[in-house]
């Protein structure tokens, strides 16, 4: 534990973090599909389900090029999403911030497995210097 301080510093999930990517917001999108007359002319809940049908519409173009790659480059089978469907979106924060726990937990238990593995290959190396 002591090269604790070496390691990448942990970001708190909520974190803003800096990329070299550029950084797409709401806003930016909404330009994208709306003239600035609709984006004037038109509430935000009326601009919404467009929004939403868009951002879907590419999902599903981006699933449709992983099938096209094959079958070894779709990352979860499509099966396991049978279960997710109708899901509405608290119910999905929910289930991330739980994997998000479930990750740092087991993150933590690596670390600690790490460091023992260190401790143990030291031991190692200083019991076959001592045979030499």
């Amino acid at each position: 534990m002591a090269d604790r301080a070496s390691s990448k510093p942990r970001h708190h999930p909520y974190q803003k973090r800096k990329s070299d990517r550029k950084q797409w917001n709401h806003g930016t999108l909404e330009r994208l599909l709306f003239s600035p007359t609709e984006l004037w002319a038109l509430t935000n809940s009326q601009r919404r389900p467009v929004y939403q049908a868009s951002l879907e519409a590419h999902v599903d173009r981006l699933h449709a090029q992983l099938d096209s790659l094959g079958p070894g480059f779709f990352p979860v089978d499509k099966e396991e999403f049978k279960s997710l469907t109708g899901l509405k979106v608290k119910a999905c924060k929910n289930l991330v911030i739980g994997l998000e726990h479930d990750v740092a937990a087991e993150h933590k238990k690596l670390l600690v497995l790490q460091a023992k593995n260190r401790q143990l290959e030291a031991a190692l190396q200083a019991s076959l210097q001592k045979q030499m």
